[in-house]
């Protein structure tokens, strides 16, 4: 999923050198701290790195709306494996969405 994202993402930015990147997931299979949406800093897995360094024109920003890693086996549609969506997180990730726009105001 992520390194398909980066293609895309390193297409558009071919075409709008000045597009913002960002991923909004419910769940992360990122690894790292990105399971973790308020972890400051958000820092992902060796994997996710390695991935991102392939692509030095985007600077894919990542916001999470869900706590813990995500689980195929547990989707979170079925009522065991419900994650709440917490008021703490979306305040963090209108935070984040609202720095993301400052150059835009």
């Amino acid at each position: 999923m992520l390194k398909r994202i980066l293609v895309d993402f390193s297409l558009l930015k071919s075409l709008h050198p000045d597009l913002i990147c960002c991923l909004f997931q419910l769940e992360s299979m990122l690894g790292g701290q990105y399971a973790h949406p308020l972890a400051h800093p958000q820092l992902g897995s060796p994997k996710s790195h390695v991935l991102m360094s392939f692509f030095p024109n985007v600077d894919l920003k990542i916001i999470t709306l869900l706590e813990g890693e995500r689980k195929v086996d547990r989707p979170i549609h079925k009522k065991p494996f419900f994650k709440p969506l917490t008021p703490a997180c979306v305040d963090h990730a209108i935070e984040q969405v609202g720095e993301l726009l400052k150059p835009f105001v």
